[in-house]
């Protein structure tokens, strides 16, 4: 909860974030190239793979996430996937 900004934790709750992060899946990810939104703030596209079974392809989700400069050095996300 200490990297997100205060519009981020509003959207998003503590346990709601240990879930994402203690959950089993998905099993792989990729963070592509960001973009400039305004100085300061910064997308980046993601990609959640998740595990393929005998019957089943991988499937692929897709989102972003947001960072923002806080000032002093100091990054935070604004907007999680």
């Amino acid at each position: 909860m200490a990297l997100l900004t205060s519009h981020a934790r509003e959207k998003v709750t503590t346990e709601v974030l240990e879930g994402f992060f203690s959950n089993s899946g998905p099993p792989a990810y990729e963070i592509d190239r960001g973009k400039l939104l305004k100085r300061g703030r910064y997308e980046f596209p993601v990609v959640f793979v998740s595990a393929a079974s005998q019957n089943v392809r991988a499937h692929r989700r897709f989102s972003s996430i947001v960072i923002v400069d806080t000032g002093h050095g100091d990054w935070a996300v604004d907007k999680l996937p």
